[in-house]
């Protein structure tokens, strides 16, 4: 048999419910934010890690054309390729003087 409440516990029992409510929620709040600066991180670090794999991606494939340049004999198809290459992408003349090609005008 239950045995009803008087109004005043029963308004004491809500309103500390209410405050644990709202406890629950800014704590729920405080771990969302965390998970999202967490989440954002991550992804920095996803990022500072893939912009690292481009420059060596870079570095390892300029190694590559340089040692090419270097030692293929003169008039070689594939230092021929790689040299009208260069001459159709590089635009500043600093830049091209380093791979031995005319200056633009």
């Amino acid at each position: 048999m239950l045995i009803p409440m008087s109004a005043g516990k029963s308004q004491k029992k809500h309103a500390k419910l209410a405050v644990e409510i709202e406890r629950a929620r800014l704590h729920l709040k405080d771990l969302m934010d965390k998970q999202r600066e967490e989440a954002a991180r991550l992804k920095a670090i996803e990022r500072q890690r893939a912009k690292e794999d481009d420059v060596r991606r870079q570095e390892i494939s300029g190694a590559w054309v340089l040692a090419v340049l270097k030692t293929a004999p003169p008039g070689d198809a594939l230092v021929n390729t790689i040299r009208a290459c260069l001459d159709g992408y590089l635009k500043d003349n600093e830049e091209r003087k380093l791979f031995g090609l005319p200056p633009r005008k």
